[in-house]
């Protein structure tokens, strides 16, 4: 069984007129759209070379013919930030007495090479032993050995440096995408309003295909016009 193919939106014929500079006759264009704003979105890549510097890259250009056809709305998508991680919390009023102490000395045992060297082998009680361990074949325990460690605080202060660092580090590339982000959206608003001021629209218009008549329509991304709220009459309120 064959599948049944999606059905392509229907295209209909709009009808632009603008006047460019000082033209005395305004100039029509002609576009097969499936609505008014895709038809103005034609118009509008049509107007890229009204533009001082034409030689624009795609991202430039769906920014301009956004700014163009729908002023009121971003022409581009917002950059994706990335989330700023909060501050470590205060330390305690313990942990913040143990910071005065930034090192502390744990005394730990240090392992004996005698037994590592396996110096009570019977085939040779003396393979392998250090010459250092020499003098304790006969049972000397093993010294012991200070092994420095970090306190807590000196931790926490290592943490909280780490973590004030990568705060920086994130907002000041979030900073960084957000000026590049304004730096585009501001070039294709001024471009558009470049464009705008040469370029005059005298007329939109759609044919209706069934009484073969040119319906104007309204320029889109314009300000839609709010009706004025009306008195009601004595009577209504009587009733």
């Amino acid at each position: 069984m064959k599948k049944k193919r999606a059905s392509e939106p229907e295209l209909a014929p709009f009808h632009l007129q603008f006047l460019l500079d000082a033209d005395l006759f305004p100039v029509g264009k002609y576009f097969m759209a499936p609505s008014a704003d895709e038809a103005f979105k034609m118009f509008a890549f049509s107007c890229r070379e009204f533009l001082p510097d034409s030689n624009i890259n795609a991202e430039e250009e769906n920014c301009f013919i956004n700014a163009f056809s729908n002023p009121h709305e971003p022409c581009l998508d917002p950059p994706e930030m990335e989330a700023v991680p909060s501050p470590l919390p205060e330390l305690d009023k313990e942990e913040e007495e143990d910071s005065k102490t930034v090192m502390e000395e744990v005394t730990v045992p240090r392992p004996d090479p005698l037994v590592e060297a396996g110096a009570g082998d019977a085939e040779s009680p003396f393979a392998q032993v250090p010459l250092d361990t020499a003098s304790r074949i006969n049972g000397d325990p093993a010294p012991a050995e200070n092994i420095s460690q970090p306190s807590p605080a000196a931790e926490y202060a290592r943490k909280r440096s780490e973590r004030d660092a990568e705060i920086i580090r994130i907002t000041a590339a979030n900073a960084d995408k957000q000026v590049e982000y304004d730096r585009k959206a501001g070039k294709a608003k001024g471009q558009v309003m470049d464009v705008k001021e040469r370029l005059s629209l005298t007329g939109f218009a759609e044919l209706n295909r069934w009484s073969n008549e040119w319906k104007e329509l309204p320029q889109p991304g314009s300000e839609p016009e709010t009706a004025e709220p009306q008195e009601a009459s004595v009577t209504e309120v009587i009733e």
